[in-house]
């Protein structure tokens, strides 16, 4: 896996794997936009790692290409993962 250094980076990794997953299914744009349910304009701003783009359209293109997987690589460890290694601030004495 190759190692992000910054935000604009890993948008950048997400348009162009996006754009990868759409080709390889020879889906067009538009295809892919109404898939997702967004509009074109968004779904093209995705492709090109523009920044302003909603998470939920993220995790609604990984699902229909199935590629959920990117999410793992974003985020190899889960917030919620009870087998981590948790360690508890200790309480200010008053």
């Amino acid at each position: 896996m190759k190692t992000i250094k910054n935000k604009n980076e890993t948008i950048k990794m997400l348009g162009d794997r996006l754009r990868s997953n759409r080709i390889s299914r020879h889906d067009t744009q538009e295809a892919a936009a109404t898939r997702i349910g967004i509009s074109l304009s968004t779904y093209k701003k995705m492709e090109q790692g523009i920044n302003n783009t909603k998470l939920e359209n993220w995790v609604n293109a990984a699902f229909i290409y199935g590629d959920v997987n990117i999410f793992e690589e974003l985020f190899p460890q889960s917030l919620f993962d009870q087998s981590a290694n948790r360690q508890r601030v200790a309480r200010c004495k008053r």
